[in-house]
């Protein structure tokens, strides 16, 4: 299941996972080494596909279209106390309250997707940056967790990410032709979704810095919902045991 959500949502969905389904740490390990080395390559194979991705839309027969510009605040804006305010009561009422880990992380996501949609405002710079930070901050705490001593990398676990990787490039590939949608498209959605913020707008920034705002709100549409299908995953799983 940590698969799932960081091939998803990156590494926070992975984390959130790992902690519902308690993932045996020695196999968590091995999933995020081959996580990292996997995204890694391609990640380079993405920045060759875009970099080529005009040449790809020629042979394809796929017209080119006008690049679409998205507005966005790059400002640090004025509401940095507002906002750590917020990050530092949310953090104190989280605690306080009787919440399970998961309907923690379920109301905290929903919460976040809400505040960026309803108030303009809080889409800045420094929103970001305090997400980023706070990231790092989620990973360390639960690094500090793990136990290293015992752990390896089962060849089963290397076969279902080689299937994961043919199939999501066939899918996103089939409908990229199909759909005759440009095929920097096929970079910049690829990323965005086992890449994550991180390397979606380096690689869309490749091709096109225009475009790198759709690259930032595909990976954070990515994140907000890889938590969900993770769970999605974990509750078709256990029903499809629970039937054999």
């Amino acid at each position: 299941m940590p698969i799932v959500g960081s091939w998803i949502g990156g590494s926070t969905s992975q984390v959130v996972l790992k902690e519902i389904i308690d993932t045996p740490d020695p196999l968590f390990l091995s999933v995020l080494l081959i996580d990292n080395i996997a995204v890694n390559i391609w990640t380079i194979l993405m920045f060759q596909w875009i970099k080529k991705s005009d040449h790809i839309d020629t042979k394809w027969g796929i017209q080119k279209e006008k690049n679409t510009e998205l507005n966005a605040d790059e400002k640090k804006g004025s509401w940095w106390s507002i906002e750590l305010l917020v990050i530092i009561g949310y953090s104190i009422l989280s605690y306080w309250l009787p919440w399970s880990f998961l309907t923690m992380i379920l109301c905290t996501s929903v919460l976040g997707v809400l505040i960026s949609a309803l108030i303009p405002k809080w889409n800045s710079a420094n929103s970001l940056r305090w997400a980023g930070w706070l990231i790092i901050l989620v990973m360390i705490f639960l690094g500090f967790k793990l136990d290293f001593s015992h752990w390896n990398i089962p060849l089963s676990l290397i076969s279902v990410v080689l299937v994961w990787f043919v199939f999501h490039a066939l899918w996103i590939g089939l409908h990229t032709y199909l759909f005759r949608v440009p095929s920097a498209w096929l970079a910049i959605t690829s990323m965005a979704n086992l890449g994550g913020i991180s390397t979606a707008p380096a690689v869309t920034a490749a091709y096109d810095q225009k475009l790198m705002p759709h690259a930032v709100l595909l990976s954070i549409l990515s994140m907000a919902t890889g938590t969900l299908w993770g769970l999605w995953t974990i509750y078709w799983i256990q029903q499809l045991f629970v039937t054999i």
